[in-house]
Order: C-alpha cells, then sequence, then structure tokens
C-alpha cells in the first residue's frame, strides 16, 4: 500500500516513477495511469478504507473510458455499496455484465452464472437505491430475463419479464415488443404443460398481447392490425368468442392506406384471417360473414372500388365463402 500511495502521489504531481512496474516480474500489471489509480483503489478497499478509495476508483474508471476492466466494477460497485451510494453500485455490476454479452471478451463469457449473479446483484443494489430511475430499473430486470434460458428458469423468467413491463412507460417502443415476448413465452410454457393449460397463463397471455397492440396502434406502427387479429386468434382458441369479435373489428378499423415498409406499394399489411374462419368453424358463422364485409367495407374505403387491394380483399372473401358453402 505504501508502494502504491508513493508512486500514484508521483504520478498526480507529475513527478513520474513508473520504474517500478517497468521491471516487475508481472507483465500483466498495467502502467496506465488509470490502471493505477484501479490498482491503489481496489488495495484500499481491501483494507476497508472505503471512503478514502472512492475518488481513486473514480479516476480510475472515467479514464478507462469504453474499455472498463472486470476489475474495476466489482471494485467500485462493492465500495459505493459500502457507502450507500446503491445506484452507483447497480449500474457498475449492470455495465460488467453488458459489456461481457457484447465484446465477451470478460472471463465472464466462460463463465455465465457470473453474469447471473452480478445481474441479480445490481438488481438488489437498484431496489435499495433511493429514486432509482424505473426505466432503468426495467432495464435491469429485463437483463436478468435475457440470461435465464435453461429450462427449470422458464418460469423465473416470465415473472421477471413481467416486472419490467410493469415498470416501463408506455412511452418506451420496448414495451410493446416485451409484452408481445411475454405473451409468446406463456403460450410456449402453456403448450410444455402436461396438466394442461394454466387460465392464469391464458390470462397473462391475452394480457400481454393485449397490451402490444394497444401500443402499437397508440405509435401508428403499422402491425397493429396484426397484432390485433392474433390475440383474437387466441381469443378464438380459449373460446372467448365475444372478445375475439371486439377485437377483430378493432384490427380491421386501425388499417391504414400508408405507404410502409412492409407494403411499399400501399397494400394494407397482410392480416391473416384465420380467426374469422375459425369463428364459423365454431358455430358463429353470422358474425364472421359479417366480419369479411366489414373487412371488404373498409378496404374499398380506403382504396376504392377499382383498386388492386380491394381485389385482393375480395378474392380471399369469396374463397372464405366458397368455403362455407362446401361445408354445408
Amino acid at each position: 500500500e505504501k508502494i502504491l500511495k508513493e508512486v500514484v502521489s508521483r504520478v498526480d504531481g507529475k513527478r513520474y516513477w513508473l520504474g517500478v512496474f517497468e521491471v516487475s516480474d508481472h507483465p500483466s500489471i498495467d502502467t496506465s495511469q488509470s490502471y493505477l489509480y484501479g490498482y491503489y483503489g481496489r488495495l484500499l478497499c481491501d483494507h476497508n478504507k472505503f471512503n478514502e478509495a472512492r475518488p481513486y476508483l473514480d479516476k480510475a474508471i472515467a479514464g478507462c473510458g469504453n474499455s472498463v476492466p472486470d476489475f474495476l466494477s466489482t471494485v467500485r460497485a462493492r465500495c459505493a455499496a459500502q457507502q450507500g451510494d446503491y445506484s452507483v453500485a447497480a449500474h457498475d455490476l449492470s455495465a460488467l455484465v453488458e459489456r461481457s454479452s457484447i465484446f465477451g471478451t470478460s472471463v465472464m463469457s466462460i463463465q455465465p452464472k457470473w453474469k447471473e449473479t452480478y445481474s441479480r446483484m445490481s438488481i438488489d443494489y437498484a431496489l435499495k437505491a433511493k429514486d432509482f430511475n424505473r426505466d432503468e430499473l426495467a432495464k435491469l430486470y429485463k437483463q436478468l430475463a435475457d440470461l435465464l434460458n435453461d429450462n427449470a428458469s422458464k418460469i423465473e423468467k416470465l415473472d421477471v419479464l413481467k416486472k419490467a413491463h410493469a415498470l416501463m412507460a408506455d412511452s418506451s417502443g420496448d414495451k410493446g415488443r416485451l409484452a408481445q415476448d411475454i405473451a409468446n413465452l406463456t403460450a410456449m410454457n402453456r403448450g410444455a404443460n402436461k396438466d394442461g393449460p394454466s387460465p392464469i397463463d391464458r390470462a397473462t397471455e391475452l394480457k400481454m398481447q393485449e397490451s402490444a397492440a394497444t401500443l402499437a396502434e397508440k405509435s401508428n406502427a403499422a402491425n397493429a392490425p396484426q397484432l390485433w387479429m392474433n390475440l383474437a386468434g387466441s381469443e378464438v382458441q380459449a373460446k372467448q368468442y365475444d372478445s375475439a369479435i371486439e377485437h377483430i373489428k378493432k384490427a380491421i378499423n386501425v388499417q391504414q392506406d400508408k405507404k410502409t415498409a412492409y407494403s411499399p406499394e400501399g397494400y394494407p399489411m397482410p392480416i391473416s384471417d384465420w380467426p374469422i374462419r375459425s369463428l364459423a368453424e365454431a358455430g358463429r358463422q353470422k358474425d364472421a360473414e359479417m366480419l369479411c364485409q366489414t373487412k371488404l367495407g373498409k378496404i374499398k374505403g380506403l382504396f376504392g372500388p377499382t383498386s388492386s387491394q380491394y381485389s385482393h380483399v375480395l378474392a380471399e372473401v369469396s374463397i372464405f365463402y366458397a368455403t362455407q358453402n362446401n361445408r354445408t
């Protein structure tokens, strides 16, 4: 400690004396000023001198820019937590997990459980911090969920994703995508359940699908119609026919005539009509026919009766009627 303190003092006073490192038998020791501060800060932390160590650790991390070594993140997180600065501790560990995930150069790349451990610690620190940003906390939960990929963690992964979703603001562009991820994961878990689908799982799936569709509609997203139709399809499977009909109407109503990346020629974004067919198969044929006519009228109003778009949907409706007649 005394030697490092003297070296740091000389560096700070621009009286450089790094020869002690240049002739070291340990070539892994970095002689840069930032690392020097980091080594000294770590040594002070090892002696529980956290208040004395913190300024050196702050200097070290600031000096490393985007190339902060793992040991600096973990040491400052420990130091900050001891000082009650839980927000910094949470961000340091989260950043450590993110770097190791992106660049794959960290020792944690070969020890995936370490990433999970640090991710959990970052959440614990964030929950202890005063006024920790909700969106930032949501990102920490999402980060942990991304690490829970084994079969034993499926239930926890869902719970963690739900926490992230609840924290996100509706204005967040990620909330709708997260809702759809939750719905998809719930459906997968439900399908794998040997005891049959759980009413709770089905309710979660429908709730998240509705959230995704609502947010897409609010943001005027091109896929909003399909998301409403996806929800209707799930409701048909759950035999919630009245809700399905209302959401199919919603899917038709939010159709747009604008050009999109998906539909560069201005065609309406394709919507699967299998929920309408399934309604007919479930004995709700009159409702299905009404929805076909509603869809046809919507496209006619958007593009006109002589448009190729209208002809396309008219052909779909004709096939529907032909199929129904064959059944009778």
